[in-house]
């Protein structure tokens, strides 16, 4: 099958591709504010806390999981052609993403506790979502705020907090994927019209759904739906949401993603256009 070259050349350029997204992310939230305040002549009011914030490399993690993940053409030109079948290419595509979100939770994690809570510690006011870390708010976390309280066992809760948030972005990935093999069927004409259109359509979407009455939308099937997929419960209560629910809906969404990634993946084509 020729799996173990093709999964170390895949994994090669991923964690490449990741650094390369790290350094300009360090460089434009770091490098260059304190370039301008060094031109500027305000270098003394520069504050390396106030650049940092504790969601800043989970959110960018998760646009570059989506969007390398989903990316196929030239990665499977060069191994086709070098004799790895599309089976071949399919699955170490798919170690190497699971792989990924193991680095990329980690860093996140050392990110956290290693440089954001010792440098910017309780000082940074852009965190409007809080947890806490030894009884002081330092960072925030959605997840933690949905999660946090679960069980009453902090580092269980803590655990199973960062579970879902591994779910979350292996459904991202796997989502990715399965938007990119359906999309590499294209022409590139016609994946330049899907670009453009989709940004366009959510535009429109999110407005239509900003002008919905949010009590008139409670009552849906749709509320009652999200509700069960994140654990909310019949009464939901903050912090208290249950964690299993969004690693089995993460299950199944995973599951059906990458059943569409592979099996449009098998009508993959060397493409010249």
């Amino acid at each position: 099958m020729n799996l173990a070259p093709t999964y170390k050349y895949l994994f090669r350029i991923s964690i490449r591709s990741l650094m390369l997204v790290y350094l300009w992310l360090i460089g434009i939230t770091l490098i260059l504010p304190a370039l301008f305040s060094l031109i500027s002549g305000t270098i003394g009011d520069f504050s390396l806390a106030n650049q940092l914030s504790s969601q800043q490399f989970s959110i960018v993690a998760g646009f570059f999981l989506f969007f390398y993940f989903s990316l196929n053409d030239n990665h499977f030109n060069f191994l086709i052609q070098n004799g790895i079948g599309r089976k071949t290419y399919w699955l170490g595509k798919l170690l190497v993403a699971g792989v990924t979100i193991l680095i990329i939770e980690a860093i996140n994690l050392v990110y956290l506790y290693a440089i954001y809570l010792p440098i910017a510690g309780t000082g940074n006011s852009s965190d409007t979502l809080q947890i806490s870390y030894e009884g002081n708010p330092v960072a925030s976390s959605m997840l933690s705020l949905l999660y946090g309280h679960y069980t009453g066992n902090e580092l269980l809760d803590y655990v199973l907090t960062t579970i879902v948030v591994l779910f979350g972005l292996a459904s991202i990935t796997a989502l990715g994927m399965a938007v990119g093999s359906i999309m590499s069927l294209f022409s590139r004409r016609m994946k330049l019209i899907i670009i453009i259109g989709t940004p366009i359509f959510l535009i429109v979407l999110a407005i239509y759904i900003s002008n919905l009455n949010i009590h008139l939308f409670s009552t849906t099937w749709i509320y009652d739906f999200a509700k069960v997929i994140v654990g909310a419960g019949a009464h939901p209560v903050e912090e208290h949401f249950n964690p299993f629910a969004p690693m089995v809906s993460g299950t199944i969404f995973i599951a059906i993603m990458l059943f569409v990634s592979r099996y449009f993946n098998l009508k993959l084509k060397v493409r010249t256009d």
